[in-house]
């Protein structure tokens, strides 16, 4: 049965390299343009409106952003009367190779379980619909960081940018580098955790995993700080070494640092960013401010919970109800001093679980961190900046990504709300434009796709 699954995954797959690879150069033949008038275009500081309702966008870029602007001739005109336009949105801490079934029991065994029943084909046709899934979501630039198999990311980011699949800009870590089983528990053969990760014990490894990931086409490294929920953290030297043989490599890194003791050693290593921070100190976050390290809090929203609490067996969630609203008191203590510090901090979801099994979207659920922040006291202003130019600062500050101004990159996109007034209102996605080419209503292999991601 399995085989079979395998095999109809394949044959869908090839129809779906068929026919957008023909879409595709004719999309790139043929110049784009748009003009797009909307109701209100909010400003770059995310304080108003700007007094410009119109935009002009031309190929891949935002050429013109005025009022009563004549429209060029061949250039289709796209009305949004009633709709507020932002930047596209960017999560920096996705994983859309990874599918967890369990919500949230164990992350370890759910690494066993996934490497024992989710095959190669599964997980890449799951991962194009998710991608699709982020776009119509409005968000049009992730930063993917692992537990992808082994550089399976890389191949997924090549299918979108040669408009082979639809799915959001992406910048990819490849596998993690770690030291002893990564994630995986204590027990667990070396065979199969180096499909997920790549394991170092000396600075030769260093040199050697850096420059792999360099020749296959990732664009950062993640490293694993401490392994948690599975056992043992890399030594501060090593941690140094891929740091800085990284950094002379052109590569940023992003370090997974759950606690406190591993964050500030990565802080002092010198990453680009601390992932998760469930549990930083003033002096670990007045670190990071000095050395203008990101903070990527990929925090769940009362309401997630309430979801995990119910997809979940009884008694096996390792957040009880109870423990809850402590949690959110912690987290709010360490954004709010985050910010007091000067921390730039950026949007990460980390949301990974398989929601299609349920009928719902990772793009759409990949926001209820968006409402999470807002939970814990964040204004809508400095919620969007996160979601928007603090996290294109994080991921690639050469592009001019997370902003509407005029030869900025044409991600935009459209709410029947306004995100100032209610945060929610990012849920209300009425219009998606990546790199100058709109998204498009219709999936023509979204159902086919959904059949087998099950």
């Amino acid at each position: 049965m399995f085989r079979k699954m395998c095999y109809m995954t394949v044959i869908i797959l090839i129809l779906i390299l068929v026919i957008y690879f023909s879409i595709s150069i004719k999309q790139k033949r043929s110049d784009s343009c748009y003009h797009i008038i909307a109701n209100q275009i909010i400003n770059n500081k995310f304080s108003g409106y700007r007094l410009d309702k119109e935009i002009l966008v031309k190929n891949d870029k935002i050429v013109l952003i005025s009022n009563n602007i004549k429209t060029p001739s061949g250039c289709e005109i796209v009305r949004l009367p009633e709709s507020t336009i932002i930047p596209g949105l960017i999560d920096t801490h996705t994983h859309i190779l990874f599918f967890e079934k369990n919500y949230d029991i164990n992350f370890s065994t759910e690494l066993v379980r996934s490497d024992r029943e989710d095959g190669k084909f599964f997980r890449f046709a799951c991962a194009i619909l998710r991608a699709r899934s982020y776009l119509e979501a409005g968000i049009t630039t992730v930063r993917d960081l692992g537990n992808s198999g082994y550089f399976w990311d890389v191949k997924l980011k090549k299918m979108i940018d040669s408009g082979i699949v639809e799915g959001p800009r992406m910048y990819v870590s490849g596998p993690g580098i770690a030291t002893r089983y990564g994630q995986f528990p204590s027990d667990t053969p070396k065979s199969t955790v180096l499909k997920e990760y790549q394991l170092v014990e000396t600075n030769e490894d260093v040199e050697s995993q850096v420059e792999l990931h360099m020749r296959s086409g990732t664009d950062l490294i993640k490293v694993y700080a401490n392994n948690s929920p599975g056992e043992g953290a890399i030594s501060f030297d090593l941690l140094s070494k891929i740091v800085s043989y990284s950094h002379q490599k052109g590569l940023k890194v992003a370090a997974h640092a759950e606690f406190d003791e591993e964050a500030k050693k990565a802080a002092i290593a010198g990453v680009d960013s601390i992932e998760h921070g469930y549990e930083l100190s003033e002096s670990t976050l007045s670190l990071m401010a000095s050395n203008k390290i990101f903070l990527v809090p990929t925090y769940f929203s009362k309401q997630m919970y309430s979801f995990i609490f119910e997809n979940t067996v009884p008694g096996k969630h390792r957040y009880s109800p109870y423990l809850i609203d402590y949690v959110f008191k912690k987290r709010e203590w360490i954004i709010r001093k985050a910010i007091q510090a000067g921390v730039p901090i950026a949007f990460g979801s980390d949301m990974y679980f398989h929601l299609q099994s349920k009928g719902e979207s990772i793009g759409r659920f990949s926001k209820d961190t968006l409402v999470a922040y807002s939970e814990l006291g964040l204004l809508p202003e400095e919620i969007l900046r996160m979601a928007t130019q603090a996290s294109a600062n994080l991921v690639d500050n050469s592009k001019k990504l997370g902003i509407i101004e005029e030869g900025a990159i044409a991600d935009i996109i459209a709410l029947n709300g306004d995100p100032i007034k209610d945060i929610r209102s990012i849920n209300q996605v009425s219009f998606v434009m990546k790199n100058g080419i709109m998204l498009k209503k219709t999936c023509i292999y979204c159902s086919l796709l959904g059949k087998i991601c099950k």
